[in-house]
């Protein structure tokens, strides 16, 4: 079974601080807990088989959490699978719960196409920024003083500047700044698609599984708001196929 990795899950995570966290899966009753492409994982069957799984051992700390599930259809039918069906809840250490929004493709989509826009309006800026310095780049100012005396023993004092302007030198940065922006807007071009593709490949969507077939992707979670200690519980909930499959997460902080 192969499970789309998302190799860009950084770019689209919530930055925070440097240090990282320890994520660890809690199996209930009914609960397999396995380890697969060296992540750790949970399996769950009922009617049909739920595979949950960890994106790492260990997240940085104020990331986005994200997850990997993968279903199999057991049913000798086709059967629909939505992410709509997909929730989940932060535990803190009284039990209490509180929802957490579980990002669609879409809006995640939506998401990485206003940073784009963000970065294209600010490499315009920096631009017209470098263009207004090239248009310049071809004066030079030069400044003096002099001092004169005549044949009559009058003498006279004082400064001077002067203004050239090099063409040459000026069309040279013109282009340099052209060049750098151009660099810059195709820099943010490529790696749009690039994340855009990494999303398409891997962010868990809608999918008609016929009888026996696996289907898998990434889930991704809004930051949830840790314990004065620093760690944070997780409930997610998978409805597939009319039934619930249901799996905890503990995030802590690593030791080191």
């Amino acid at each position: 079974m192969a499970i789309a990795r998302w190799a860009f899950l950084s770019v689209l995570l919530v930055g925070g601080c440097a240090s990282s966290d320890t994520v660890s899966l809690l199996a209930s009753d009914g609960q397999q807990a396995v380890t697969r492409d060296g992540a750790p994982s949970l399996i769950s069957a009922k009617r049909n088989i739920v595979m949950f799984q960890t994106s790492g051992e260990e997240v940085q700390s104020g990331q986005r959490p994200s997850f990997v599930i993968a279903l199999q259809n057991l049913q000798p039918n086709m059967v629909n699978f939505s992410p709509a069906g997909i929730t989940a809840s932060a535990v803190d250490e009284f039990g209490q719960t509180k929802p957490l929004k579980v990002f669609s493709y879409a809006e995640l989509v939506a998401e990485e196409k206003r940073r784009q826009t963000g970065a294209a309006i600010g490499a315009a800026l920096l631009g017209a920024s470098r263009a207004y310095n090239a248009s310049n780049a071809g004066y030079s100012n030069t400044y003096g003083t002099f001092n004169a005396r005549n044949n009559y023993g009058a003498t006279a004092s004082g400064t001077y500047s002067a203004s050239t302007y090099n063409s040459y030198q000026a069309y040279s940065a013109q282009q340099l700044a052209s060049a750098q922006t151009s660099a810059d807007f195709a820099n943010i071009r490529r790696e749009g698609a690039e994340r855009l593709a990494a999303m398409k490949g891997s962010i868990i969507r809608e999918q008609t599984m016929r009888s026996g077939e696996w289907y898998g992707g990434t889930i991704v979670l809004e930051v949830p708001k840790k314990e004065r200690n620093g760690s944070v519980g997780y409930e997610i909930d998978i409805e597939f196929d009319g039934e619930h499959y249901s799996f905890n997460v503990k995030q802590s902080k690593s030791d080191s």
